[in-house]
C-alpha cells in the first residue's frame, strides 16, 4: 500500500465507529467452525495465523478453542492433514481468507485490533463487547 493510500484509509477510519468497522471488514474472510480431535491442536496452531493468544489483552479469559486465517487455497489441505470435521459447535474457527497471508500475519502480530475484529462479530454478547470496546479504542487512538 503506497503513502497516498494509507493516508486515505487513516483518514477514513478516523470518521468510523467501532460497529462502521467492523460492518466494512465483514468480507475478510468466509469462516468454518471444526471440531478435531485434541491432539492436533498444538500442530493446527503452527499451521496457521492464530488470533486467540490475546484473549486476555481483551478482558476475556484463554480459550480452549483455535482461531485463526488461513489462505483460502490452503484451507481444504488443512482439513485433510488435520481430520477436522465441519461442525457449527466445533472449537476450531478457521477463517479462510484470500488476502496475503504475510499481511494477516503482520497484522496479527502488530497488536490486538484483528483478533478485536473477529471478536466483534462474535454471537457471544461477552466477545462482542470485548472486540468492539478495543476497536473503539485504537480508532480513538487514531484520531488522538
Amino acid at each position: 500500500m503506497g503513502a497516498s493510500q494509507r493516508s486515505r484509509l487513516k483518514a477514513r477510519l478516523r470518521t468510523m465507529s467501532s460497529a462502521d468497522l467492523v460492518d466494512r471488514a465483514r468480507d475478510r474472510a468466509d469462516t468454518f467452525r471444526y471440531a478435531g480431535h485434541s491432539t492436533v491442536a498444538g500442530r493446527l496452531r503452527g499451521a496457521i495465523v492464530g488470533t486467540s493468544a490475546v484473549r486476555p489483552q481483551l478482558g476475556l479469559a484463554e480459550a480452549n478453542a483455535i482461531d485463526g486465517y488461513v489462505a483460502v487455497d490452503e484451507l481444504g489441505n488443512l482439513e485433510r492433514r488435520f481430520g477436522l470435521t465441519r461442525d457449527t459447535d466445533g472449537r476450531i474457527t478457521l477463517r479462510a481468507t484470500a488476502f496475503p497471508i504475510a499481511t494477516i500475519t503482520r497484522l496479527a502480530d502488530a497488536g490486538t485490533a484483528l483478533a478485536a475484529l473477529d471478536l466483534a462479530g462474535s454471537l457471544d454478547v461477552r466477545e462482542r463487547v470485548a472486540g468492539l470496546d478495543a476497536l473503539t479504542d485504537a480508532l480513538e487512538k487514531l484520531r488522538g
